[in-house]
């Protein structure tokens, strides 16, 4: 799943805050509400009672991580991609992304 972290995620977003910070932020738009979400500097962990997943980072979000918490300038918004599984996204995630997935809309 693509997740776009903002400039008002960047704005809005909170150092050192693994609940708060741009990438949670971004993430909490894609997850359903009861879905419990940590973003650690290499990682995502995601609770959904019973179930738990933990997804690796790619680098470009390791260092925008870094930079962020380390108050580095010039942080743009950006785009990644993340393979949640299904049971932990919002409804309304679920179909953009079947949506967006069809060649022919």
């Amino acid at each position: 799943m693509q997740i776009e972290v903002t400039q008002e995620h960047i704005e809005k977003g909170q150092q050192s805050n693994c609940v708060a910070c741009p990438v949670a932020l971004a993430l909490r738009e894609r997850l359903d509400s009861d879905v419990t979400l940590y973003v650690a500097s290499d990682h995502v962990f995601m609770v959904k009672f019973p179930h738990r997943v933990n997804l690796r980072l790619s680098a470009e979000v390791q260092k925008f991580i870094a930079g962020f918490d380390n108050k580095a300038s010039g942080l743009n918004p950006f785009e990644f991609e993340l393979d949640i599984p299904q049971e932990y996204l919002a409804e309304s995630a679920t179909n953009e992304d079947t949506s967006n997935s069809n060649p022919h809309r």
